[in-house]
């Protein structure tokens, strides 16, 4: 029953895992990009293979399943080694479907490629070690585009807990959607500027799936203890505790923003995140971000108390600065009501509305500073305001981290600097022409 459903996927029981999803290593095997550390990443088990004659009226399983297996209404979980649990099964198979009535059937996200007439195939598989999950793609002259399937970790569920067990389900879910939806023929200069977003995307969809479960908030900490790593880092496990930008981008432009990138992002192969979300959205990538840190730092985000807070360099004395990655941001703590002057058009400040702007803090705040580019070094000045001179500030300064033109917000308005104009990009026609879009077939030799 739902209720049951909803029982089994209450709060974590055990300390915080660390997430190690396989998939981007992965996909850089299915670019060729680099020796595959797991067979199955591109080696399908022979289980997994064309059924013989056309396919049946129903819904069956792809292949010979094994003789441990159980079919919900849209996947066929399978297992072979005797130490898999009944619990194990079905709380997989709770948050699995669970996973797909909210993103399929509630909010139109495309169905994984194959599951309109197969069985999603998921593989519950205790010898990963340390890792918690991965989706890859297998092909043959049925699904020359790819067949996804999902690997999980099922160790994770008595070592991590139940909430962690069903967000490691929609992640992996999450990612066979995305397979559907985005090209990956992106060159090797481009691979690593490429995964970081498919697994914040992915660990953002625990909170797509049902706000309740709180199995992911904790990664936060991976992007908290370290945002001066540049956007596409994966240093510490960052690319996980980005899933905080999709946050902000999902309650600051709207629910759904993050799908509408998604669907644009099919006919953008190769191309950078920043660039697709700028897009995407109508505002530059560093407007992006420098919203976003804003909103981070000050705590304003719906699900801030769950977040680790972010690092701060220190209390900002006039003169202060440092060296950041592209996109990377330091946090200052500001005590008083100042005019804060960046020495770069390198930097945006947070609430900026502009790379170079200078921001009046109106009060005590976390002031965010954002690299526009990479290896950038800043220095700041730090003057009294003075009402004469028409320093950036307003009475009605926006909440921390809203967007351009929006002045109105749920959250406590608090600490906080903002000198935005103009109005955000519409993403809902985006969506509307975008969500049920697939990415292009690809040629062998793109593969």
């Amino acid at each position: 029953s739902g209720a049951h459903v909803h029982l089994l996927l209450l709060a974590l029981t055990a300390p915080a895992p660390a997430m190690d999803c396989d998939t981007p290593a992965a996909l850089r095997s299915l670019q060729g990009l680099e020796p595959p550390r797991r067979a199955a990443f591109l080696v399908p088990p022979p289980q997994i293979h064309r059924p013989p004659g056309p396919p049946p009226p129903d819904r069956t399983i792809y292949g010979t399943p094994w003789d441990d297996h159980v079919e919900t209404e849209h996947f066929t979980i399978q297992w072979w080694d005797a130490s898999v649990t009944d619990a194990q099964v079905q709380q997989a198979a709770d948050a699995l479907e669970l996973g797909w009535q909210s993103f399929v059937e509630a909010q139109g996200w495309p169905a994984p490629v194959s599951s309109d007439t197969y069985y999603l195939w998921v593989l519950l598989d205790p010898d990963l070690g340390s890792t918690t999950g991965y989706t890859t793609e297998y092909f043959d002259d049925a699904y020359p585009d790819g067949l996804p399937v999902i690997y999980l970790n099922p160790t994770t569920l008595e070592d991590f807990g139940s909430a962690f067990y069903a967000s490691l389900s929609v992640h992996e879910l999450m990612h066979a959607i995305q397979f559907g939806m985005r090209p990956y023929n992106w060159d090797s200069d481009v691979s690593e500027l490429e995964g970081w977003y498919w697994e914040a995307s992915a660990t953002h969809a625990s909170e797509l799936a049902d706000p309740t479960i709180d199995g992911h908030q904790y990664t936060s900490a991976w992007y908290a203890d370290q945002p001066h790593e540049p956007y596409y880092s994966y240093e510490g496990s960052h690319q996980y505790g980005m899933f905080v930008f999709n946050a902000w981008l999902d309650h600051a432009l709207g629910a759904g923003s993050m799908q509408a990138t998604w669907a644009l992002s099919a006919d953008r192969a190769g191309t950078p995140w920043p660039d697709i979300l700028a897009e995407a959205t109508g505002q530059a990538a560093p407007s992006l971000w420098a919203a976003f840190t804003d909103a981070y730092g000050n705590r304003t985000l719906p699900e801030s108390a769950a977040y680790t807070p972010a690092a701060e360099q220190g209390h900002l004395s006039s003169g202060d600065g440092g060296t950041l990655a592209e996109l990377g941001t330091h946090y200052w703590r500001v005590d008083a009501d100042v005019v804060v002057t960046p020495d770069s058009d390198d930097v945006i400040l947070g609430g900026a509305d502009a790379p170079g702007a200078a921001v009046r803090t109106g009060g005590p705040t976390v002031l965010s500073v954002t690299a526009v580019s990479a290896s950038t070094s800043y220095a700041l000045a730090v003057a009294e305001p003075d009402s004469d001179t028409g320093d950036p500030a307003s009475d009605d300064d926006p909440t921390p981290g809203s967007l351009p033109g929006d002045t109105d917000s749920d959250s406590d308005k608090g600490g906080g600097c903002s000198t935005w104009a103009g109005s955000a990009g519409g993403l809902a026609p985006l969506l509307v022409a975008g969500a049920l879009r697939r990415r292009r077939r690809l040629s062998p030799s793109e593969r």
